[in-house]
């Protein structure tokens, strides 16, 4: 729901399409905001349609397996679906089409899955897309506590820095508050069950 409606049991506000807008905007990129659409294939089929003249899409929500997968169903009818559900977490159920050459990624809907993914697999391909060379800024550091992660994934944690050390501020995938204190996303391992205090993780540094 967008901010300033009545927050109906169940829903959240959309704070993704401003973080993203906000984000790439800062990197001299052009957005459009296309609103939300509803839980349905043709509505976001519609959505798609009135984007297919962008470079890039963009989609936050409704990518998770279990409900009915109206994003994956608008994007096959639209173009080609490419990826459904990546070995990590959070951000699992991320996926990623292809239409006419141009990218469609469709984010999870939760704020800090949709954080770490942005930063972790969008930002790379629009920097390739404008033709830099950036990549993303990595460093080793120290973890003041002990971590608990999941065998099988690879788990991006948002930390805070303080120094040569970081701690997580993740507070579950839903907790808007997980990313807006996040000054890097931690890298585990996906054979990590977990990392004690004092073990060193390479984090992604994240600016502005």
């Amino acid at each position: 729901m967008l901010p300033g409606e009545a927050l109906d049991f169940g829903k959240t506000y959309d704070v993704n399409s401003f973080y993203i807008s906000s984000k790439l905007e800062k990197l001299g990129c052009e957005t459009y905001n296309l609103g939300v659409a509803k839980d349905s294939k043709e509505e976001i089929l519609s959505k798609l349609i009135e984007a297919s003249n962008y470079d890039m899409i963009i989609l936050s929500a409704g990518a998770s397996k279990g409900e009915r997968d109206f994003v994956e169903e608008a994007i096959k009818s639209f173009g080609k679906l490419i990826i459904h559900g990546i070995s990590i977490k959070p951000g699992k159920p991320t996926l990623v089409g292809l239409k006419d050459g141009k990218l469609i990624f469709g984010l999870p809907g939760h704020p800090t899955s949709s954080y770490v993914l942005f930063n972790i697999l969008v930002l790379p391909f629009v920097f390739k897309m404008a033709g830099l060379e950036k990549k993303m800024e990595v460093k080793k550091l120290i973890t003041n506590e002990r971590i608990y992660s999941t065998r099988g994934r690879k788990d991006f944690l948002p930390v805070r820095i303080d120094g040569k050390e970081f701690y997580s501020v993740f507070r579950g995938s839903g907790a808007i508050s997980s990313f807006l204190k996040a000054e890097g996303i931690a890298i585990i391992g996906e054979n990590t069950e977990f990392v004690d205090k004092g073990e060193e993780l390479e984090v992604i540094l994240l600016g502005d």
